[in-house]
């Protein structure tokens, strides 16, 4: 429904109000519902303005001598002429059409803006209660911005309680910016591993033909930073350097060569001695990017160490460490680039297991607009040299990107996998060697062959016994296949193992798994390790796990064998036929039952008979 009761031809002179009531708006899948939208206006005889918007959204109020016909041209002209050089010529200034003594004040305060963000700015989210408010006044040539909010999310980054102070005067434009903190990942209830910058703060002046900076934020009580400055001056080259920086990597301080400097220029960018250094550990940038084949630029990579570098993956069941030294170049990059690596990461650990030293070469094919890829590792023990990972291949990119490789395993060391799978399973140790090809793309990347272990270990957590094996495990686009594999317990008895670990492109893991046992040792623990159920437990029969990881059923059609003792508690202040999880075979012999389930935080199902 609309409502409108103004006179007036356009904003400027518009004088009432505009009212809008249960408005829908559809866009795809998405949609925005709001049920009212009032904005009013007011002239006085001086010809003052004053708008007032109320909204479910956004409430905002602007007032002044202003025209909004004016108004935007003057700020842009205003901005515009604050970063061109004194020294430059006129030309360089913008003027507006007319200047008008443009004089405007303005309050924007925002509510829940979840249903206009998710539709036109999807990468942000702002909490309630934010606020922006500025003046500007053309002919004393003052412009004010502040802004708050108790929190900002872009595009995953949590920032919490951000500020912004913008402000004018004769010399310069000074811009701060900052938060409490920059989440790029925070900690949850299942992953505690959070990565963060404290107090973090930009500032920035604004002098006419250049831009002095300063950057600076605290992670783990310890202060970093950078500052320098963009020149104008020499329009139309843009000019970048790094004055000064301070910035601790593993309580390392890596520091920059102040003989560095960046040129920006129509048709090209020139890198000089963009150096950074902490103790022996050095990365460079140095040579240009432009359209011509002779031009260069070299990345170089001395004793580096990549620690640090998991954080980025945020989870903590990635943990990569090593020592990267290397070159990367970059060739005729704006017409017919190539790209070149040699890149070692010597003392190359995952998940804390020492792998060996893994080498890189890649090679950039613009005509196919693909990667050749070439990776191994080389581990080098007491009995020589072995490669437990060969990776070749290629990777085309463009519109629609897919993976052509050939993976080589040869005792590859199992143990690196064990946060991946512990929601389920502890204790992994043993070796993989075998061959796979990988297609598909990155988002559905298919994967097939086979897989032997061996000397292969593992507990199953709900069942604290360690199982081990040595068989062949064949892999194919959406499951990991088991094939009458021979399984034994800890005391040697055998049991086979029959079923598959299906998947969705590797995420959505499901179990349907068999296991014919024979005097076996079903589980082995104790109330504090798992309260559902507990004791010893040997038997013969079949047992079936299947479900997803967080809802997992255990069926057991078995006898019980020898030394079996099995506590499965009932809550003793209500009578046994509450319990609607125990179902006696008789009545008068309450420790025979054909059917026993329950579920606990964990979502566990056993299922006995």
């Amino acid at each position: 429904m609309i409502k409108v009761n103004f006179t007036g031809k356009n904003l400027d002179n518009l004088n009432g109000y505009i009212g809008l009531e249960n408005t829908n708006y559809v866009e795809g899948i998405k949609s925005i519902h709001m049920k009212n939208l009032m904005l009013t206006n007011d002239i006085n005889a001086k010809g003052d303005k004053s708008y007032h918007l109320k909204s479910d959204f956004v409430d905002a109020d602007m007032s002044g001598h202003f025209s909004f016909k004016q108004v935007v041209p003057s700020l842009y002209t205003f901005i515009k002429n604050y970063l061109a050089s004194f020294y430059v010529k006129d030309s360089v200034k913008i003027e507006a059409l007319v200047t008008s003594g443009q004089v405007a004040k303005c309050n924007v305060r925002f509510k829940n803006t979840d249903q206009l963000t998710n539709i036109f700015i999807p990468f942000l989210k702002v909490s309630e209660n934010a606020s922006v408010e500025g003046s500007y006044d053309e002919l004393k040539g003052l412009l004010s911005i502040r802004g708050n909010a108790s929190f900002l999310n872009v595009s995953g980054i949590y920032i919490p309680n951000w500020h912004l102070d913008a402000q004018t005067s004769s010399r310069e434009l000074v811009l701060s910016t900052g938060s409490d903190a920059v989440y790029f990942k925070k900690a949850s209830k299942n992953d505690s591993t959070e990565v963060k910058l404290d107090t973090f703060n930009v500032i920035s002046h604004i002098r006419h033909d250049s831009i002095l900076y300063v950057v600076s934020w605290t992670e783990t009580g310890k202060l970093s930073g950078f500052d320098g400055f963009v020149s104008f001056l020499n329009n139309p080259k843009t000019e970048i350097k790094i004055t000064n920086m301070g910035v601790l990597i593993n309580n390392r301080e890596w520091t920059v060569d102040r003989e560095n400097y960046i040129t920006i220029d129509t048709n090209l960018i020139d890198i000089h001695h963009l150096f950074f250094s902490a103790g022996g550990q050095f990365l460079q940038a140095n040579g240009k990017v432009s359209g011509r084949p002779q031009d260069t630029l070299e990345l170089s990579f001395n004793q580096v160490d990549i620690s640090s570098l998991d954080n980025l993956f945020g989870s903590r069941a990635i943990d990569v460490e090593g020592i990267l030294s290397g070159k990367v170049k970059l060739m005729n990059v704006y017409k017919d680039i190539r790209i070149l690596s040699d890149l070692r990461l010597d003392k190359f650990k995952f998940n804390r297991e020492l792998l060996g030293d893994a080498i890189l070469n890649i090679n950039y094919i613009k005509a196919d607009n693909r990667f050749d890829v070439r990776s191994r590792i080389e581990y080098t023990g007491n009995v020589g040299k072995n490669i437990p990972f060969d990776l070749n291949g290629r990777f085309y990119a463009g519109k629609e990107p897919r993976l052509d490789f050939n993976l080589d395993l040869k005792n590859l060391n199992l143990k690196m996998l064990q946060p991946f799978v512990a929601s389920f399973m502890s204790g992994l140790n043993g070796m993989a060697s075998g061959h796979a090809t990988i297609q598909g793309t990155l988002e559905k990347p298919r994967i097939s062959g086979d897989l032997t272990l061996s000397r292969t270990e593992l507990k199953i957590t709900y069942l604290n016994v360690v199982y081990s094996l040595a068989d062949v495990v064949h892999i194919d686009s959406n499951a990991f296949v088991f094939n009458k594999i021979t399984i034994y317990d800890s005391l040697g008895n055998k049991g086979t193992l029959n079923g598959r670990i299906s998947h969705k492109y590797f995420r959505d893991l499901r179990l349907d798994l068999n296991i014919d046992i024979n005097n076996f040792s079903a589980f082995n623990n104790t109330y504090a390790q798992n309260p559902l159920f507990y004791g010893k437990a040997r038997g013969t029969g079949s047992v079936h796990v299947y479900g997803p990881l967080n809802n997992i059923t255990v069926a057991v059609r078995a006898q019980t064998g020898k030394n079996t003792n099995v506590a499965i508690p009932i809550n003793l202040t209500a009578s046994v036929g509450q319990n609607d999880f125990i179902q006696f075979v008789n009545k008068k012999d309450t420790l025979a039952f054909n059917e026993a389930h329950k579920k606990d935080q964990t979502n566990l199902t056993l299922d006995i008979a």
